[in-house]
């Protein structure tokens, strides 16, 4: 989670960690993703009234097995429910970005002269239409989940002047290709990594020919807002492990 990258940037860190970061020209910054998982957690067994052990790969697998009269009035319970919700959302989402906010100054305090990129988050059930339910529940409940959590990445790295790798763009039309999801597991698969990994060293060979050419870096200064690019070579915490 957040929490855990932080700390361990914090007071964590081995000498060799340490010096890896100090020494690198790029850090890229993987985190959110599990703190979103728990909240969307919590709140999928409270709504289908699972027991407090369940996965959420039972949660999917529940809602993609519900019956016609099962799915009476979803649409409105789960609007509902995220409503009563939205101060809870919001309040995690400013900690996340509080966090990330953290991170940052902590890893600008160790090497910085590096470029620092962050993923947004991917939603990985959103294309899955012939499951009924999961896209109600996807379009009222975990859709609005993860775009709020990706407003405060994208807010918080405008602020510091982070580049944004935008994942979530990356999978949009194209989840079951590039995910688990088909087998209700949220992970990327080969595919997904191997787009991700495409995605990043484009927009690090961008950035490197900006630098080189002798183009002022405004982006990494935050004077564009909401310009996503990517980069990796130092992942600090994966979201998604």
């Amino acid at each position: 989670t957040s929490a855990d990258l932080l700390r361990k940037l914090s007071n964590e860190l081995s000498e060799e960690e340490y010096n890896n970061i100090a020494k690198s020209d790029v850090i890229v910054i993987s985190i959110g993703g599990n703190d979103i998982l728990e909240l969307l957690l919590t709140y999928m067994k409270e709504f289908l009234k699972l027991d407090q052990n369940a996965t959420l790969e039972q949660a999917i697998t529940k809602l993609s097995k519900m019956t016609e009269n099962e799915l009476k009035d979803l649409k409105k319970k789960a609007e509902s429910f995220y409503k009563s919700k939205e101060k809870g959302t919001n309040e995690a989402c400013k900690k996340l970005g509080e966090n990330i906010s953290s991170a940052y100054e902590k890893l600008r305090q160790i090497a910085p002269k590096a470029q620092i990129y962050i993923q947004s988050l991917y939603n990985p059930v959103n294309e899955l239409p012939q499951y009924t339910a999961l896209s109600i529940v996807n379009a009222n409940i975990i859709s609005k989940l993860i775009d709020t959590a990706n407003d405060r990445i994208f807010s918080t790295a405008d602020k510091k002047g982070m580049y944004v790798i935008d994942v979530f763009s990356e999978f949009s039309g194209r989840k079951e290709n590039c995910t688990n999801i088909s087998s209700f597991d949220i992970h990327p698969n080969q595919h997904g990594h191997a787009i991700i990994a495409d995605a990043l060293q484009i927009n690090i060979d961008n950035v490197y020919d900006m630098i080189k050419n002798g183009t002022k870096d405004q982006f990494s200064e935050g004077e564009f807002p909401w310009i996503w690019f990517a980069g990796a070579v130092l992942v600090i915490a994966l979201a998604l492990p």
